[in-house]
């Protein structure tokens, strides 16, 4: 995988993503080591990322903090390499721009030379010109008239483009009636590309209007061979735009059009829901939180909650999902008690017990926690994941214990040793000394001579 065509090489939906970041400048300074190049990227939350190179720009290694696992290569490290590979290309040359000497490596020629010199040439045209260009084509090829409609109107006219764009990939990948497996990614192409209009979109309300039809028709899609999962990657593309759209712009939407926005997007998760329970779950209901703090909707927002709650497995994974949302709500805008209340009331919720025996540890309720340890792993005996994830906490804790034991014992010896020390020295008796004059003491010396002196002969 090389620096200059790197995008033929990884995830079309991940390459979109990607390139949505480096788009919106979230790309921080490039710090230069070597091949090496690092950054931080900035969304929801800051990652630190890293590319190495080689000498002819293929790309050795990739490091990113994000916690992404579904695939070898996340949207922040493609970020990385768009900016990356414009860092190279326009680093200025010459003595008005002399720099510390650093080593870049050099690239090798890029395959698709002739593209490259095509879009720069679109690039230097006029829009009256680029205009002319497109409405020559446009009669030719009916695929190019659908982009200009996608990407030059709004309201109905937008959603009825989207509408053909996405049915003639669809069209195009079916063959008899079914999608086989090496051509749903093919038959996707037309969500991806609605999906990355919608982010590009400068009225967030009609971006999530867009992403909501894109997501509407791709839940109706049937006859297809999944087995590569680019379907549930797709549709976690679309509620995942759908958050960053509400995630930087909803603030900025009037309070009459957040409600009525609000609204929409209800009245789709319900259709959804009321279709496949689960596909309505997780990211999307999620986003409804993001409106709590209207009353009229966070109302609204509960009653959903209450509804699929209800509709659930009640050991299934959104049943858990559910849970977690109303405790974050119930945390948010409801009272400490209340929310606690909630969560030992639910405390056979994985989630939920880890929370409440972290919080016994914490405040050395060892009892409380091992009991908590117990019941849970009693309740989940039939899943072997939890019991692991039970038996682990519970080694944890008891060598906690025995540690805190230990310096307890170390602590009552050290106590007691500088006790008995002190006692000690208190009970000794020293003799009590008695002051000699100086001159019997001189005297005693001297005869001490004498005695001990060597007689001295007659002669």
């Amino acid at each position: 995988m090389n620096i200059r065509y790197f995008e033929n090489d990884i995830d079309p939906v991940i390459v979109s993503r990607g390139s949505r970041y480096h788009a919106d400048e979230r790309v921080g300074p490039i710090e230069v080591e070597g091949t090496s190049y690092r950054a931080v990227v900035h969304g929801s939350i800051d990652y630190q990322v890293m590319v190495a190179l080689d000498h002819e720009g293929d790309i050795l290694e990739y490091a990113c903090e994000c916690p992404y696992d579904l695939g070898p290569i996340c949207k922040h490290v493609v970020a990385l390499l768009y900016a990356v590979r414009d860092f190279m290309e326009e680093e200025p040359t010459g003595p008005e721009h002399e720099r510390t000497p650093r080593q870049v490596p050099p690239i090798k020629p890029d395959p698709d030379a002739e593209l490259s010199v095509l879009q720069a040439k679109i690039d230097q045209l006029s829009k009256e010109k680029l205009a002319s260009v497109l409405k020559s084509i446009v009669g030719i090829s009916d695929p190019v008239g659908l982009l200009v409609n996608l990407f030059a109107t709004t309201g109905q006219e937008k959603l009825d483009a989207a509408k053909k764009l996405i049915h003639m990939h669809v069209r195009e990948a079916r063959s008899n009636g079914f999608i086989e497996r090496r051509l749903v990614l093919e038959a996707m192409q037309g969500y991806w590309i609605v999906l990355d209009e919608a982010m590009a979109c400068d009225d967030p309300a009609a971006a999530i209007e867009l992403c909501l039809f894109a997501l509407d028709d791709l839940s109706r899609l049937e006859g297809f061979d999944d087995s590569d999962g680019y379907w549930m990657t797709t549709w976690t593309h679309g509620t995942d735009v759908m958050g960053d759209i509400l995630e930087f712009h909803l603030e900025t939407i009037p309070t009459d059009a957040r409600v009525t926005l609000f609204k929409s997007m209800l009245k789709q998760i319900r259709k959804f829901a009321a279709f496949d329970i689960d596909m309505a779950g997780g990211g999307l209901v999620e986003l409804l939180s993001m409106f709590s703090d209207e009353t009229s909707c966070r109302r609204k927002y509960l009653d959903l909650l209450s509804d699929m709650y209800v509709a659930s497995d009640a050991d299934g994974y959104l049943r858990k999902a559910l849970e977690q949302m109303i405790y974050h709500d119930l945390q948010k805008h409801g009272s400490a008690a209340d929310a606690d209340r909630y969560l030992r009331d639910h405390i056979d919720n994985p989630d939920f017990r880890d929370m409440i025996i972290e919080t016994a540890i914490g405040d050395e309720r060892y009892d409380e926690a091992l009991a908590c340890i117990d019941a849970g792993r009693l309740h989940d005996a039939k899943l072997a994941g939890l019991v692991k994830r039970w038996n682990q906490k519970e080694l944890t804790l008891r060598l906690k214990i025995g540690d805190t034991a230990r310096r307890h014992r170390w602590r009552a010896s050290s106590s007691s040793t500088a006790t008995r020390r002190t006692t000690m020295h208190s009970s000794i008796s020293f003799p009590k000394m008695i002051a000699i004059p100086i001159s019997t003491a001189c005297s005693t010396t001297s005869n001490s001579q004498e005695v001990g002196a060597t007689p001295t002969s007659k002669s």
